[in-house]
């Protein structure tokens, strides 16, 4: 019997198929919680005197009527409040996700241009390369020298007879005649 109460039909909706929660403090005093924990306290109607006039007794009902509905449209309000603050924050998320998702897909859209360039200084400085250093006869021909030993697996001479290893040279730009 301690958790009984008196509720209007609102509140009684509330307590039951709401997030709502109703504790009792004693001498009647109900305390509120809305779903985000703000607290709202509800005092019990005053008892009706003995000598109470009728004209009273509807005067105080309808005070308490007024009360009660101003109660009822306050948790109204405040679970209206509720609900937009939590929608605001499922919106502040959802924004904040998607500029993730953009900051991300921007690195990622960076790295493959880094990543292109890259491959494209590289194919240009293999064929700098190439154009300088292989096509001169001196490189060509040891090329084919190593390639035959390599062939042959002879084990290199380097006694007196042996030729020196030519280096490959860069061309020089040769001035056209």
């Amino acid at each position: 019997m301690g958790n009984l109460a008196c509720l209007c039909e609102g509140c009684h909706q509330d307590k039951h198929h709401t997030p709502w929660q109703v504790r009792q403090l004693g001498d009647g005093v109900l305390e509120w919680t809305s779903p985000a924990g703000y607290t709202y306290t509800e005092k019990p109607p005053p008892r009706v005197r003995a000598e109470a006039t009728p004209n009273q007794l509807i005067t105080d009902a309808l005070a308490r009527h007024h009360r009660d509905r101003e109660q009822v449209e306050q948790r109204r309000r405040a679970r209206q409040r509720e609900r937009e603050r939590e929608q605001e924050q499922h919106q502040r998320e959802r924004e904040r996700e998607q500029r993730q998702r953009e900051r991300e897909q921007h690195q990622r859209e960076e790295e493959r241009e880094r990543e292109r360039r890259l491959h494209l200084e590289i194919e240009q400085d293999i064929q700098e390369w190439l154009r300088h250093y292989w096509t001169t006869p001196e490189y060509l021909a040891q090329a084919l020298l190593d390639a035959d030993d390599i062939a042959h697996h002879e084990p290199e001479d380097h006694g007196p007879d042996t030729p020196a290893r030519i280096e490959p040279q860069p061309q020089l730009a040769t001035a056209a005649h």
